[in-house]
């Protein structure tokens, strides 16, 4: 196991190692200072929210209505310093409810971009070092 591969959290006494089960790094961002706008394919209804941490491959997001597992949606993300992002995604996870009471969180994995230049931009953002990666 690479040193990329896990990081180490403390609890208490006990050092507790957890692997990372993702392709990409995340890095986290700010949610009061990034926001998301979320349009479900076929819909005309507009969900916005905000990022809790992004990589080159997804993001955790929050809106008011969960979005069903599978769903295709395009995504405008807004994370200071840049430029609008915008996105095509699929949820790939809606956090239960019971566990997380309030707005609710998604995971959403990335399909495709608008444009190229979105593209760039969401690599300029993950270079930017305003973020700092997520635990």
């Amino acid at each position: 196991m690479s040193d990329q591969d896990k990081h180490s959290t403390r609890t208490g006494r006990t050092d507790k190692v957890i692997m990372n089960r993702r392709d990409a790094n995340r890095v986290s961002v700010k949610p009061a200072y990034s926001s998301v706008a979320v349009t479900a394919d076929g819909s005309a209804e507009k969900l916005t929210g905000h990022i809790y941490d992004i990589s080159e491959k997804g993001l955790r997001f929050e809106v008011d209505k969960a979005l069903p597992i599978g769903s295709s949606v395009v995504l405008e993300l807004l994370v200071p310093p840049e430029e609008s992002i915008r996105v095509t995604a699929r949820v790939v996870r809606v956090f239960d409810e019971a566990d997380d009471p309030g707005p609710r969180r998604m995971g959403a994995e990335f399909t495709g971009f608008v444009s190229p230049n979105d593209e760039a931009r969401l690599e300029g953002l993950l270079d930017s070092y305003q973020l700092t990666r997520a635990a």
